[in-house]
């Protein structure tokens, strides 16, 4: 028999604080969202993936550069936009890129081969506060957008000085920071340099970095040639160059370059010698000599 009474006292205890402006605190959502991943990234838009938590929205930030380091308030509505900048900002640089029921958003208006970092939170709504934030642990995770590579790459290309042992190559560059050369002896350049790698160069065939299985990066700077050597007489060597920037090492792996050469063929150091004559007559002789070493 008291249990009603009680309830009763409960109820007008809570209209009475509502009614006097004194907020009632409600519950916030308890399992935050988790396992933040990244799908389809280029130049200027990642997509961001999520698994949801218990509360019956989710609001997710992004910073250019550095971590996430403000929370939503509670009782604070915010409005999203997934174009980067275009959303509310929560703090410093912490823009607001959804807020709904979903799991995925594509996050655009970035800059190239730049890091962003990307928190999500779980919120609920109808209560007091309005809306309430969980902001304890929000996942988080970080991407970089695909580098920018140069839109010409080199436009010709020819041989001089051509030895048994070395040549030198001359090309017309493209509009990158630089040129990267790769030879192959024998058939066709057939690997590709990898965005983001920095590789080593040399001139001596064979020393420099090797990319796949005997492409040789022979050079990796600015200019327009390279003299190379350590080659093998009367053999064919195969180009391709590839121009790139240097933020990101962001090669243009499209429409490469290529050609080829061949050495000229090894001249003998040593001239046969010690001729001789024998069994010679009226109609015949017999010439003897030493080898050289042709």
């Amino acid at each position: 028999m008291l249990k009603k009474p009680l309830r009763l006292k409960t109820f007008l205890f809570l209209l009475l604080l509502s009614t006097a402006g004194i907020g009632i605190a409600w519950a916030q959502p308890t399992v935050q969202s988790s396992n933040l991943t990244f799908g389809a990234i280029d130049t200027n838009s990642i997509e961001v993936n999520w698994t949801r938590g218990n509360g019956g929205f989710v609001i997710i930030l992004a910073r250019e550069g550095g971590a996430v380091n403000a929370n939503p308030v509670d009782g604070s509505v915010y409005a999203a936009n997934n174009s980067f900048t275009a959303g509310d900002q929560i703090g410093s640089g912490n823009y607001v890129v959804y807020i709904g029921t979903g799991t995925s958003v594509v996050v655009n208006g970035l800059t190239p081969n730049t890091t962003y970092h990307f928190a999500a939170y779980e919120f609920d709504t109808g209560g007091a506060p309005d809306p309430a934030y969980l902001v304890t642990s929000p996942a988080t995770n970080s991407e970089t957008t695909d580098c920018e590579p140069p839109t010409d790459q080199v436009t010709g290309a020819s041989f001089s000085a051509i030895q048994d042992n070395q040549m030198t190559i001359n090309w017309t560059g493209g509009n990158g920071d630089r040129t990267l050369v790769l030879v192959k002896e024998g058939s066709a350049v057939d690997a590709q340099p990898t965005i983001g790698v920095d590789y080593t160069s040399n001139t001596n065939f064979g020393t420099g970095d090797e990319i796949g299985t005997g492409n040789f990066v022979i050079h990796d700077d600015g200019g327009s040639n390279v003299t190379l050597s350590g080659l093998t007489g009367a053999t064919t060597y195969h180009f391709a160059l590839y121009e790139y920037d240097l933020a990101g090492f962001c090669y243009q792996l499209t429409g490469a370059f290529t050609t080829s050469e061949t050495t000229v063929c090894s001249e003998p150091d040593n001239s046969p010698g010690s001729l001789t004559f024998s069994a010679t007559n009226d109609s015949q002789s017999t010439l003897t000599w030493s080898g050289g070493d042709g």
